[in-house]
C-alpha cells in the first residue's frame, strides 16, 4: 500500500506559526519579568557611612546616609509575568480554543449561522448515524477555526470542504 501525502494547507501553517510565536512572546515576557525582579532586588536600599566634614580636624561622630533606589513597580512586574504566562497557555492550547469570553459579556467565537450550516452539512454527510454526524460537525468546526480566525465567516464551500474532510476521518 502506497503512502499518500497531502500538500500542507498554507492557512493551517500560518495558524501553527502564530501558536509558536505566542509561546515565544510569552517566554520573553517571563524572562523580562524575572530580570526586573532580580534588578529590583539588586538595586534595593544602600546604606553608606560617611563622616561629616569638620573644619578643626577633630574626630566627630559618623553620620549614616541612606540612599534608596527604586526599580519598576511590583504591579508592572506582575502584569508582565501574568501576560507572559497567559500567552504561553494560549499558545499551547491555540488549536483547541473555540470561544474567548472577556469581562463585560464580550465574546469572540464562530457565528451561530456558521455552526448551524456546519451541523446541517454534517448530518447530510452521515445521514443515519447521529453520533457520527456530531463528531463530524465538531471536527469540521475545529478545521474551520484552524483555517481562519473565528471572526471571519467562512463561505459555504469552505464549510462543505471542512465537513467532507472531517467525514473522511470519521
Amino acid at each position: 500500500m502506497a503512502a499518500t501525502f497531502e500538500k500542507p494547507d498554507p492557512q493551517v501553517a500560518v495558524r501553527q506559526e502564530t501558536k509558536k510565536s505566542l509561546v515565544y512572546i510569552g517566554a520573553i515576557a517571563l524572562v523580562v519579568g524575572v530580570v526586573l525582579i532580580v534588578l529590583t532586588w539588586t538595586i534595593g536600599t544602600q546604606t553608606k557611612e560617611t563622616p561629616p566634614a569638620s573644619s578643626d580636624g577633630a574626630k566627630t561622630a559618623t553620620a549614616k546616609t541612606t540612599t534608596t533606589k527604586s526599580g519598576p513597580a511590583e504591579g508592572v512586574i506582575l502584569a508582565i509575568l501574568g501576560t507572559g504566562a497567559a500567552l504561553i497557555v494560549v499558545g499551547f492550547l491555540y488549536g483547541r480554543i473555540n470561544t474567548i469570553k472577556l469581562p463585560g459579556g464580550v465574546e469572540v467565537s464562530m457565528s451561530e449561522e456558521t455552526e448551524k450550516k456546519t451541523i446541517k452539512k454534517a448530518v447530510e454527510a452521515k445521514p443515519g448515524d447521529p453520533g457520527a454526524a456530531a463528531t463530524v460537525a465538531q471536527q469540521a468546526q475545529s478545521l474551520l477555526i484552524q483555517r481562519a480566525a473565528p471572526a471571519v465567516h467562512p463561505s459555504d464551500t469552505e464549510i462543505e470542504q471542512a465537513v467532507q474532510q472531517a467525514a473522511e476521518q470519521v
